[in-house]
């Protein structure tokens, strides 16, 4: 998708557009949401190698959305076979379109959207970007001033909450703090509860409190792939 259609698009074009692609229906919007215009406006397959990897891991299985966004990854796990989805997204005008992706797709029953972030016990200032996907608990270069405070919880609470007790795949793009999200868990939870596949947003490692790819290594997982963005590990 070039920058120059998504311009095209924003200036002729309406901004919100309601579609079905590739059998899962959405409520898009490509002014304010980067994935958004990805899945409208690109001809390939957004992100196609970390969901067949996260398919296939879940298969009847459990997956685990992490900064769920509109629904995108959720959606299409939960469409290629996934029994149980936790779809877990704090920006409250991002969970509310995420909430309008899964009410218009049967499947969708099987997906639980979480309006949380993951994180110490409590709240938190959630800081905005410009785009709904890019909001983190991490202030971060691409933060605008703006903050609304969320719920927050360890992710191993919310998973004995949820009675999860395995995980096939995780997916986690939380904009810089997915160390402070996954060390808690991967120092308290059973092995038995660690995902067998893990897919990271990688490229804003530059961020990291410390290295995550190192905390996952340190409990057994090694890099099968990388793209631009992500990183895609299996536990060994």
């Amino acid at each position: 998708m070039s920058r120059q259609l998504r311009k095209f698009w924003n200036s002729r074009l309406p901004t919100t557009v309601d579609i079905e692609r590739r059998g899962i229906r959405y409520r898009l919007n490509v002014r304010d949401n980067v994935t958004d215009a990805k899945i409208l406006l690109s001809s390939k397959v957004y992100d196609r190698e970390e969901l067949e990897h996260l398919a296939n891991a879940c298969d009847d299985g459990t997956f685990i959305d992490i900064g769920a966004n509109t629904g995108y990854y959720s959606l299409r796990v939960a469409a290629a076979g996934a029994r149980q989805v936790l779809a877990i997204e704090p920006n409250p005008p991002t969970f509310r379109r995420l909430l309008f992706n899964l009410e218009c797709n049967r499947f969708a029953e099987a997906i639980q959207a979480l309006p949380l972030a993951i994180g110490p016990n409590g709240t938190a200032m959630l800081h905005l970007a410009e785009g709904l996907g890019s909001a983190s608990l991490n202030p971060s270069e691409q933060s605008r001033g703006n903050t609304v405070e969320v719920q927050t919880e360890p992710l191993l609470d919310v998973l004995t909450n949820a009675g999860i007790e395995r995980i096939d795949g995780l997916k986690i793009d939380i904009e810089g703090y997915e160390y402070q999200a996954l060390e808690p868990f991967f120092r308290d939870a059973a092995p038995s509860l660690h995902p067998r596949c893990i897919v990271i947003e990688s490229c804003h490692g530059h961020i990291w409190e410390k290295d995550v790819l190192a905390l996952l290594r340190e409990h057994g997982y090694q890099i099968q792939s990388r793209s631009r963005s992500n990183s895609i590990l299996y536990l060994s």
